[in-house]
C-alpha cells in the first residue's frame, strides 16, 4: 500500500485531495451541501436585500427574494406550538407548579405514564382491528412502539430512584392510600390484552366511570382472542411471524417495566406494605411474572 497523503489548505480555505484538487470538483463544500438538497426542503426566511446574511457563498444562478416572510412548514391559518399541545391547560392541569420539587418529580412522573398508558390503549385497539382484519404486517406496525413506549416509562422510574429515602416517605405518607394500583387505564391495558382479573373492579379508589370502563373493556374482544383466531385462520406465515414478533417484544417489555417498578418498591419499601392495601414489592414480582399476552410466547405451529 502506498503512503497516505495529507490534505492540503489553499489559501481560500479549501481543502483539497492527494492530487491538489478541491473535493466535490472544486466547488466550497457549503455549495455542494446546498445543491444537494431539493427546493422543497429550504424553508423561506426573512431577509434584507443586499448582501447574503449567510457565513457561506450562495450558489451561482440562486438568488434571495428581497423582503419575503413566509412561515416555514406552516400556513398563514396553522395555530402555533403551544396552542396545538394546548401546553397552557396541560402545565396548569400537570403538578409542575408546586413549591416542593421532589414531590413534582413524583407527580408529574406518573402523569406522564397515564398519557403513555392512554397512547398504549390506541395502539393496542389498532393492533386488535387489524388481526381481525387479517393484515398481521399491519398488526406488528401499530404494536412496535409499545415496548418502546415502555422502555420510556421504565427509564422513569429511573428518575425516582433519585429521591432520597426521607423524600419518598414524605410524599407517601402525604399521599395517604392513593396509589398506583388505582390506575384505571392500566387495568384497563390488561383488560384489553386479555389478562381479565374481574377483583380490580372492587378497588378502592375507582370512580364509577372508570369502573364502567373496565367493565366495557371485559365484555369487549380482546388482543389475545385476535390474535388466537388469525393464527388459526391459516394467515401467511412471514406476516403471522411479524405480528408474533411485535407482540411479545410489547409483553416482554411491560414484564421488565414491572419488574423495575418491583425493584424501586424494594428501595423504598423493603418488605414493608405497598399503598392501597397492596403487598408492596412482592405483590410487584409477583405481578412481574404474569403476561398479559401468554399465547404469543408459543412458537407459531
Amino acid at each position: 500500500m502506498g503512503a497516505r497523503h495529507p490534505p492540503e489548505h489553499r489559501p481560500d480555505g479549501v481543502r483539497t485531495g492527494r492530487a491538489g484538487g478541491p473535493r466535490g470538483g472544486g466547488r466550497p463544500l457549503s455549495e455542494r451541501l446546498m445543491t444537494m438538497l431539493p427546493a422543497s426542503a429550504l424553508p423561506t426566511l426573512e431577509f434584507p436585500s443586499g448582501p447574503s446574511p449567510f457565513p457561506f457563498p450562495v450558489p451561482a444562478g440562486a438568488t434571495a427574494p428581497a423582503r419575503k416572510k413566509v412561515h416555514v412548514n406552516a400556513t398563514a391559518e396553522a395555530p402555533p406550538y403551544g396552542r396545538i399541545l394546548r401546553l397552557e391547560e396541560l402545565l396548569e392541569a400537570a403538578c409542575v407548579r408546586e413549591d416542593d420539587v421532589e414531590r413534582v418529580l413524583f407527580l408529574a412522573t406518573h402523569q406522564s405514564c397515564e398519557i403513555f398508558f392512554a397512547v398504549v390503549l390506541r395502539h393496542l385497539q389498532d393492533v386488535r382491528e387489524a388481526l381481525d382484519a387479517g393484515d398481521g404486517f399491519l398488526a406488528a406496525r401499530r404494536a412496535a412502539p409499545l415496548p418502546v413506549i415502555f422502555r420510556t416509562l421504565v427509564g422513569q422510574f429511573d428518575g425516582l430512584a433519585t429521591l432520597t429515602p426521607a423524600a419518598f416517605e414524605a410524599i407517601r405518607t402525604a399521599l395517604g392510600e392513593a396509589s398506583g394500583f388505582q390506575s384505571a387505564q392500566f387495568r384497563e391495558i390488561e383488560y384489553l390484552c386479555g389478562l381479565r382479573d374481574t377483583r380490580f373492579l372492587n378497588t378502592a379508589g375507582f370512580s364509577a366511570a372508570e369502573r364502567e370502563r373496565l367493565r366495557t373493556r371485559l365484555e369487549e374482544r380482546s388482543v389475545q382472542e385476535a390474535y388466537r383466531d388469525y393464527t388459526a385462520g391459516g394467515p401467511d406465515r412471514e406476516a403471522a411471524d411479524a405480528a408474533r414478533r411485535a407482540l411479545l417484544d410489547f409483553d416482554e417489555a411491560m414484564a421488565l417495566w414491572r419488574a423495575r417498578h418491583a425493584v424501586l418498591a424494594e428501595r423504598f419499601l423493603g418488605g414493608t406494605a405497598g399503598t392501597a392495601g397492596s403487598d408492596g414489592a412482592s405483590y410487584l414480582w409477583a405481578a412481574a411474572r404474569r403476561r398479559v399476552l401468554p399465547e404469543v410466547w408459543a412458537e407459531l405451529a
